[in-house]
Parts: C-alpha cells; structure tokens; sequence
C-alpha cells in the first residue's frame, strides 16, 4: 500500500473520530458511491454525508478499532470495529464491518460497506428518532 492510499483511508478514520462531515466531504470524489450491504442501497456523497451527519449529532464518539488493512489494486480491504457513545453517555453497539475503499487521484470514489444489521439496529432506531 502506497504512502499517499495510506493517507487518505486514515483521513477517513480520522473524519469519523472528529466526527467532522466537512472534512469527510473533503476526502470524498464529487461522484463517489457508498454502497451499504445491510440495505443494498448505493448512495451518493450527499447522500452518504447527511446519514453520517446524523450520526454525528446523536454520537458523543466514534471511532475505528482492532483496524486491518490489506492492499488491493486501487485501495484497501479494511476490516475494523466501530465503537462509540451516544450523547447520553450509553456505548454503541460495537459494530464489527468490511469496506472495500477504492481511491483514484487521492479522493475516495467508491466504499462497499458490510456489516450485520442487527447489529446496527438500535443506532438505526436513534436515526429515524432524529428525522
């Protein structure tokens, strides 16, 4: 894995951390796609950037753990756990996840998301909560 690659897939992680939706806009290609295997959606950068906005605003931390990477042409397998902290002070479910992270001219153009759902489900619930 090249230095630069390595760069951007840690901005990403360091995006989530700071739970900071500008700096996520930054590392992303105008036309990137975020693909989610727990709905089989694809979504846009806008798309993608208002959930985890959302995320954002119902979180007091997040962040990438127990973190693997392995070099595939034009990005990384990454295997993590997102863990965090709603703002009640109550943890999140850990949530265990793949993305395949695919990068052209130092900008994310396509992650391919899978996790259990189930998993996911009581942070889904505070979602739809804030909608």
């Amino acid at each position: 894995m090249t230095n630069k690659l390595d760069v951007v897939i840690d901005e990403l992680g360091m995006a989530i951390a700071g739970r900071d939706i500008n700096r996520l806009r930054n590392i992303y290609d105008d036309k990137v796609v975020v693909w989610h295997s727990a709905t089989g959606q694809a979504q846009t950068k806008e798309e993608n950037c208002a959930l985890l906005a959302k995320l954002f605003t119902i979180s007091a931390e997040l962040g990438y753990h127990s973190i693997q990477r392995h070099a595939i042409e034009g990005g990384v397998v990454q295997q993590h756990c997102l863990k965090g902290r709603f703002n009640d002070g109550t943890e999140m479910p850990a949530l265990h996840a793949c993305m395949v992270i695919k990068v052209e001219g130092g900008k994310i153009i396509r992650i391919d998301e899978y996790f259990d759902f189930q998993t996911f489900a009581p942070v889904w619930e505070k979602l739809l909560g804030e909608s």
